[in-house]
């Protein structure tokens, strides 16, 4: 990847002030953090806007064998929802019950039947 300097990137200043804080100062040097470390080092609200900012370039690294959700076709409403729960990987619906799935906010009949479908076509069972 070129040297692309992050003050000439279309991403946010927040984006930039925070990649700049942790000593990354082009594009290509951001594929050398992992996503575990951004979610290590923000809040979750920082971590879902700064991660909607970074996923376009490609350039974020995912532990091996997970799904990541910006990966999966889904409605914006099911993506929200799941990243509101720090669902980033599919892997991650097993900390939740399916009681406590069901009742996410905003999660009604169409979106919870949408997520079976995804968790299906992904091999990734939806808890019990």
């Amino acid at each position: 990847m070129n040297m692309i300097a992050i003050q000439n990137n279309p991403i946010s200043k927040n984006t930039k002030k925070f990649l700049k804080n942790i000593g990354i100062t082009d594009i290509s040097a951001v594929d050398t953090i992992s996503f575990s470390s951004l979610e290590q080092n923000l809040l979750p609200y920082d971590l879902e806007k700064i991660v909607y900012e970074l996923m376009p370039l490609g350039c974020l690294r995912h532990p091996d064998g997970e799904i990541f959700i910006f990966d999966i076709p889904m409605t914006k409403r099911l993506l929200h929802i799941l990243a509101n729960y720090d669902v980033y990987y599919l892997s991650r619906l097993a900390k939740y019950s399916l009681r406590e799935i069901m009742q996410f906010r905003n999660l009604g009949a169409n979106t919870f039947h949408e997520l079976e479908k995804v968790c299906k076509e992904y091999e990734t069972p939806l808890p019990s």
